[in-house]
């Protein structure tokens, strides 16, 4: 397991990586507390490596630095010290060359008693299962989890607008982004609230039958490059999502002209996993 820390402010945040055969296993969140964690299972240990050095390179350039690395050691190193330490032991006499016959006559000796038998090793702590993945895209896992946090004052804001909380994921695309996940009973659009440290965004998005996507937000993107993958980012609005989801939907109509209608957007968390990857492969979002 390698650790990475980053002094932000007056906050200390680390980040996690341990490479086991085939899987990356990750954990986040602010140093003194157990974080967040993730867990990607890939094809083969070399993607899995290459994927391993593409995320320290990224933690790197973000300003992370190395404060402990461990290594497992190496088969070899063990056999050759579990080989060192039966050579060096000492040969031990046989018991039947060195017992001696008692004189005639003399009182019978008591056999000694036989030791008492040490008592059974504790079982083991059953470990942890992985957590249990709730869907598998283009992108990644896509992972449940527990919330962040109390009620987040989005949950409020957004109830407003007829949304309710579906749950909380975790995208192995998005390496150190909580998500929480809001829908629209019998409505064409999902909201996004994402959580990276102290950061906090929101996210309005739409599929469109016609092969579109429409993804309005409070981070400052760039115009996506994929063709039909339209943008409108808005950080100004970072505390008016009500303005935020009526731009969303003016451009929505607008769009229904010459790319159809929108998808339904399902009130349920899998449903909503399933549209983010299809979202995150035409934006390219990270």
């Amino acid at each position: 397991m390698a650790r990475y820390e980053l002094a932000s402010g007056t906050t200390r945040r680390f980040w996690d990586i341990t490479r086991d055969g085939a899987s990356l296993t990750t954990r986040w969140g602010p140093v003194g507390s157990t974080g967040q964690a993730s867990r990607k299972a890939f094809e083969n240990a070399a993607s899995a490596k290459k994927e391993h050095e593409r995320l320290v390179a990224e933690k790197v350039e973000k300003g992370y630095s190395l404060v402990r690395s461990t290594r497992r050691a190496s088969g070899a190193a063990k056999t050759k010290a579990r080989s060192s330490k039966t050579t060096a032991r000492p040969k031990r006499k046989s018991a039947r060359t060195n017992r001696k016959l008692p004189r005639e006559g003399a009182p019978a000796l008591e056999a000694a008693p036989a030791p008492e038998a040490a008592p059974a090793p504790a079982p083991a702590a059953p470990v942890a299962p992985p957590p249990d993945v709730l869907f598998w895209g283009k992108s990644g896992s896509y992972t449940k989890t527990t919330p962040p946090g109390p009620q987040d004052e989005s949950d409020r804001l957004l109830k407003v607008l007829g949304f309710e909380p579906l749950g909380d994921l975790l995208a192995s695309a998005l390496s150190g982004v909580a998500i929480r996940a809001y829908g629209l009973e019998l409505g064409d659009t999902y909201g996004v609230l994402r959580l990276e440290g102290e950061r906090r965004n929101f996210d309005f998005f739409a599929i469109f039958e016609q092969g579109a996507s429409l993804l309005t937000t409070t981070r400052v993107r760039a115009p996506a490059r994929a063709e039909k993958a339209f943008l409108i980012s808005r950080p100004e609005l970072a505390k008016d999502l009500g303005l935020l989801y009526t731009y969303h939907v003016r451009e929505v109509v607008r769009l229904m002209r010459t790319d159809g209608a929108p998808r339904r957007a399902l009130a349920d968390l899998k449903s909503f996993a399933a549209a983010l990857d299809e979202l995150l492969v035409r934006q390219d979002l990270e």
